[in-house]
């Protein structure tokens, strides 16, 4: 596949939307988490993964890995996943391994995939083994850090018109017609290609069904002795 440097369905306007909300995102987090942890006396404000979880809420909000339950699951589960097994595995190279691991097996499981849980066990972990003392602050700051950033997600994606939880969008009655893919069509092959995809069936059979539309749209308005032929 060649490279391309425009992601399939981005616009200009879309980037610059996404990079305003990530830096909104952010600061409304870090205004958020600073605010509690100095009531407590804390030091703990952003925690680094969080980073990586705005990418997903502001870049790619319909993202199965970029929704709430994902970005607050994935990363509050992976890290006291990573604090259990930080407890019994005292060798930092192989605790960090393991947390990772178990964190996604963990995450698929709960059906709350997000690729910065991984960083979130492995900074739980480096923690646990360096500095025990920090660890109920470190906790508190990355759980409030997911929170808020949801928070400010679901605004700014209610602002600009995006639906956040994503919801797909409404499929055309698939009626009779023979030719046109079935839902359980796609799942089927889906299951075929035995990988995990990030994108929803819901998703994929409402992109087909649009795609047969404007397929219809066209040939409709192609002279008479094209059809023919």
């Amino acid at each position: 596949m060649p490279f391309r440097l425009r992601m399939a369905g981005a616009t200009i306007s879309g980037r610059i939307l996404s990079s305003l909300g990530a830096f909104g995102g952010i600061l409304f987090v870090a205004i958020v988490t600073y605010a509690v942890n100095n009531e407590i006396g804390s030091s703990y404000m952003l925690i680094a993964p969080i980073g990586a979880s705005a990418v997903l809420a502001f870049a790619v909000p319909s993202s199965p890995l970029a929704q709430p339950w994902s970005v607050l699951g994935g990363n509050c589960i992976s890290a006291l996943i990573a604090l259990l097994i930080a407890h019994f595995v005292t060798s930092t190279g192989v605790a960090s391994a393991v947390a990772v691991g178990g964190a996604i097996l963990i995450m698929t499981a709960t059906r709350s995939l997000h690729p910065p849980g991984g960083a979130c066990a492995l900074v739980m972990v480096l923690a646990y083994h360096h500095d025990q003392d920090s660890l109920a602050a470190l906790f508190l700051s990355l759980a409030l850090n997911s929170l808020a950033l949801v928070i400010a997600a679901k605004a700014f994606h209610s602002l600009t018109g995006r639906t956040y939880p994503h919801q797909a969008l409404p499929v055309t009655s698939h009626g009779q017609d023979e030719q046109l893919l079935h839902p359980d069509d796609i799942r089927s092959a889906l299951a075929d290609l035995g990988e995990v995809f990030d994108v929803t069936s819901g998703d994929l059979d409402a992109i087909f069904s649009r795609a047969q539309e404007h397929r219809s749209k066209r040939l409709s308005q192609l002279p008479a002795w094209r059809n023919a032929a």
